[in-house]
This record gives structure tokens, sequence and C-alpha cells, in this order.
């Protein structure tokens, strides 16, 4: 029996001398005595010392600090979201998040990225901080629904052949993205060209091209057309631009041309001095499969000087000795017909003395790939260098662009 020399303050017939928690109060002496509590009063254990709103028991068992604000605010960020793209970017209205710390009160979160957004999926972080310096973070997803369009040749040839291009206007927010194509009109297949109603779908990326085939049956009866339509979209939304309008001409068409410039087998928008030989190769569509074409290179910039080779539809030159400057490049396409086109390319290109020495850690153009590993090159063809691109839509260019790198006058 205790003779009252060692008491047992929390009465659970333990002496004090050999209970590691005298009052019971869930905290232990020597925990109590460094944190400046009471070990003989169990009232302190529902306390909280720091006011960051957590008791100093939970602090406890929590393994947290009971006089320091180590517990950050508590944010409320608004549900996810998912609009319909407006164009290469879409201003959203995110709703307004919400903070309150036990110790501070109310605090105005902030965000990283307010928009506008890029179609495909993206997302923003919220944050707030106490004046403790705790800090809490909270992801808002924001799904951006792309547009979806058609394109192609509006004139083609009989016996030609040609293609439809269904495209989208940036990522998808999930793949595949499908649609409806239907094919009406006086001209019809199959005795007039094989493209019939069908579901295309995008797997990857933002486009997918349809070919088709144009009958020449030599009847002679004038210009046909026909009418493509996108319907019935999964996973995007119809643009202005879902109608094409196709007529079948029997009268020479002329050819499509478009020029590409690369260096080191790389498609790019400038080019560089240091990076060896560069070539400009022409390609040649023509809805007149029969045609043959002539190739004029002779109205270039006579200071890039062409390197002796085999292919007619390349030019090759070395800009190695040429100085940082504006480039002309003109090229022109003849076809054979009795009624002959003529089509002529235009380009000014940039060139550079050095290249740049892409960082394995920038980001310039906030894609998420590191800008070395996008590389100098212009997968899209929209004369921006990849770095420095986010969209695969060859129909975005910057609003600003210093370098200007190469621009088409045709």
């Amino acid at each position: 029996e205790n003779d009252g020399s060692d008491p047992d303050t929390d009465g659970d017939g333990i002496p004090n001398s050999v209970d590691e928690d005298d009052d019971n109060d869930g905290m232990p002496d020597d925990y109590e005595t460094d944190n400046g509590f009471d070990p003989l009063d169990a009232s302190d254990a529902e306390m909280d010392a720091d006011s960051d709103g957590v008791s100093n028991v939970d602090e406890y068992l929590a393994g947290t600090n009971p006089n320091q604000d180590d517990y950050p605010p508590v944010l409320v960020v608004p549900d996810d979201i998912e609009v319909v793209s407006t164009g290469p970017l879409t201003q959203v209205d995110l709703g307004e998040a919400t903070a309150s710390d036990a110790r501070d009160g109310v605090i105005v979160p902030s965000i990283d990225n307010s928009g506008p957004f890029p179609p495909g999926p993206n997302s923003v972080v919220w944050s707030a901080s106490d004046r403790s310096g705790n800090t809490v973070e909270a992801t808002q997803n924001v799904n951006v629904i792309p547009l979806i369009s058609l394109g192609g040749s509006t004139e083609v040839n009989e016996g030609g052949s040609s293609f439809i291009v269904i495209g989208l206007n940036g990522a998808a927010v999930q793949y595949p993205v499908s649609a409806r194509l239907e094919v009406t009109g006086g001209a019809q297949a199959p005795q007039d060209h094989d493209l019939v109603d069908q579901t295309v779908e995008i797997l990857e990326g933002e486009q997918v091209s349809i070919p088709f085939s144009l009958v020449n049956d030599g009847a002679g009866e004038g210009p046909e057309e026909f009418t493509v339509r996108l319907v019935e979209p999964n996973g995007a939304s119809l643009s202005a631009i879902s109608e094409l309008t196709v007529t079948i001409s029997e009268r020479n068409v002329a050819p499509i041309v478009s020029v590409e410039l690369s260096q080191q087998g790389i498609e790019s928008s400038l080019i560089y001095g240091d990076l060896g030989q560069v070539t400009l190769a022409v390609s040649i569509e023509d809805p007149n499969p029969e045609d043959l074409h002539t190739i004029d290179w002779s109205m270039m910039d006579n200071r890039l000087v062409r390197i002796p080779n085999d292919d007619d539809q390349a030019f090759i030159f070395d800009p190695t000795e040429l100085s940082e400057g504006v480039y002309g490049v003109s090229v022109s396409i003849s076809d054979d017909a009795i009624e002959s086109s003529t089509v002529r390319q235009e380009l000014a290109v940039s060139l550079k003395v050095e290249s740049p020495d892409l960082s394995d850690t920038e980001d310039t153009d906030g894609d998420g790939v590191a800008d070395s590993e996008e590389g100098l090159g212009d997968s899209d063809g929209d004369r921006i260098p990849d770095y420095l691109d986010s969209s695969e839509d060859a129909s975005e260019l910057p609003t600003s662009d210093g370098e200007a790198p190469l621009q088409s006058t045709e």
C-alpha cells in the first residue's frame, strides 16, 4: 500500500516513480517536461501550445513539434473542369480556391498557371503558405477538348488521287478520337471516286489522312462535285471547318508544291553555319498523274552555291562560309500538260553562324520535354524550332518571333 511518499497521480495503481505517464494524458512525462508541459496535469493534453489547430497530444502522436506551427493551411481547390477549345489557347474560368489556417486565419491561395490553355489535358497547381512557412499544394485538372476539322484539295483531276485530312487543333484529352465521315453529292462512289462513308479514328497525334482515287471514265461530262462532312465526333468538338466540297475536273490542275529545308537530315526552320550541308527538297503532288515536271532553281539567291547532285528536286549547299542573315530561296515547277501550269515557291531562309547549346534540363516551350530532347528541328513544318514549339498544329504561329526563321511568300 502506498504510504503517500510515492504518489499515484492518475490512480492507475502505478506510483509516479515508475509510471511513464503520471497524469495518464497520453503524453510521456519526459515528453511533457522537454516541451514545457506539466506531467501531473492531464488537461494540457488537449491544449494547443503553438495555436496551429492541433492539440498537444495529437502533436505527440504525429511526431510533430507542439511548440512550433508545423501544420500547413487547409486548402480546398475547385473541381476538375472540362471545356471545349475555342482556338490554339482557351481561356478557362477555373473557379476560386480557398485556404484557412488555425493560427493565421484566412489565406489567399496562389496558382502557378491561370491560362489560357492549349487543347488536351492540362493541370494547375494551387498553393497556400502560412506565416511559419508551411505550404500546401493541390492540383486541379483542366481538360480542353480539341476541335476537329477537315482539310484537303478542293479540286482534283479525273484519273488522279488525293486525300482528305482530318485534324485536331491540339492534343486530345483521351485517345482515340473518332468521327463519322459522310460523302454526298452528284459525283458518287464507285463510278466517280472511291471515297465512302466511314468512321475515322485518330489514335495518336493530331491528324490522319484518308486517301482516295478518281475514276477516269472518259465521258466528258464536265466538272462534278461531292461533299465530305464530319459528324458525330467523339473526343473532339466540330470546328467551323467540318465540311469540304471537292470538284472533279477534266482540265489540267496545277501541281501542289512544297519545299522542305533540312540540315543533318532533320527538317529545320532555321539553319546554322556550323551544322554542315543544307538540303532544300521539293515535294510535288499532281492531281494529274500522267504529268511530268520541270524544276527550275535559277532564281535562287546567288550567294547559295549549289553542290552538284543527281536529284533535280534537291538543292544542296554548304553554309559554312556564309554570313549571318536572310537568304532568298526560289524554285519554279512546271508541268507538261497542253495547258501547262507553273507553280513558284519563294522562301526567306534565316541563317545563324553558330547553333545554340540546348539544355538537358530547361523546357523553353513549357511542353514537358527538355530542349535538348526536342532539338533544333521543325517536325511539324510550322517554321518554329521544336524546342520553342509547344504545339504540333502547323497552323499555329507565335504572335512574335524575333528570328522569323522561315516565311512563305507564295
